[in-house]
């Protein structure tokens, strides 16, 4: 099974410019439902690395706030924030 139809809803932080407002029809309840199920299939393991800065930053909240209740979701959380940030670390240049 792929993870797309394990998690068949559809990301609006994909954009290029990752921001919630120019998404044309969606209101903010859709993008909070998004990004709360995008954590949960984090958690679960089912997707990796953030999609952007904003669902980083998410990640890494989400990952604070549910350490004391679920561990191994939270490293799954962190986790993912980090290889976000890293990879954009990697991807800098330096002038």
């Amino acid at each position: 099974m792929k993870n797309s139809e394990k998690y068949p809803f559809k990301n609006p932080f994909t954009m290029a410019d990752k921001s919630a407002p120019a998404i044309v029809g969606v209101t903010a309840r859709e993008v909070e439902s998004a990004m709360l199920a995008r954590c949960i299939a984090v958690a679960r393991g089912i997707g990796s690395a953030a999609q952007g800065q904003r669902e980083a930053n998410v990640f890494r909240l989400a990952a604070i706030v549910v350490l004391s209740q679920f561990p191994r979701e939270s490293e799954s959380l962190m986790a993912a924030s980090e290889r976000y940030f890293a990879a954009v670390v990697r991807s800098a240049t330096v002038v």
